[in-house]
């Protein structure tokens, strides 16, 4: 397994743009205890972080820390393998970054589904909690930059921006 790590990080393409900051190497492993075993082990092949999958308890999410010798990501699945944990448990039990990859994800199909069950219902669209003009709604996702590159070669026609 080792071996595998150091041919990765040899490769000289690779080991320069992680020298110069643009890429990470992380390890991914299974299995609490063999997962410490293999994360130093991909540490010390060259590994700037590694990754245990699903700890299965709190006590396990506690201990990979302070078991691993280096950087940990730990990876919070809201209904997933592991227990719930808060950010700020994460960090004080030594995690150098959390991800939270399925939060804004089910954050927003929860909104579509209630949006959509409002509409069926009332046939009407809901009101938002967000109380935003059409202009800051769209400016948000850089409409005023892209109304500046659409309306560049225009010549002297009227300006319209993405809002209209």
């Amino acid at each position: 397994m080792i071996d595998a790590m150091r041919k990765v990080l040899a490769d000289p393409e690779l080991r320069k743009e992680i020298e110069g900051g643009s890429k990470e190497v992380m390890a991914a492993v299974k299995g609490f205890e063999e997962a410490v075993t293999r994360s130093n082990a991909a540490l010390a092949a060259g590994a700037d972080m590694v990754f245990l999958e699903a700890p299965q308890t709190l006590a396990e999410i506690e201990q990979v820390p302070k078991l691993v010798k280096g950087p940990c990501l730990l990876n919070v699945v809201q209904g997933g393998k592991s227990p719930p944990i808060d950010m700020a448990t994460a960090e004080k039990f030594g995690y150098a970054l959390a991800i939270v990859p399925g939060l804004l994800v089910r954050t927003v199909l929860e909104a579509c589904d209630a949006a959509l069950k409002e509409l069926k219902d009332n046939g009407r669209t809901p009101e938002t909690r967000m109380k935003t003009t059409v202009r800051q709604y769209f400016n948000r996702f850089g409409a005023d930059e892209w109304d500046a590159r659409r309306t560049a070669y225009r010549g002297n026609a009227p300006k319209k921006d993405a809002a209209e």
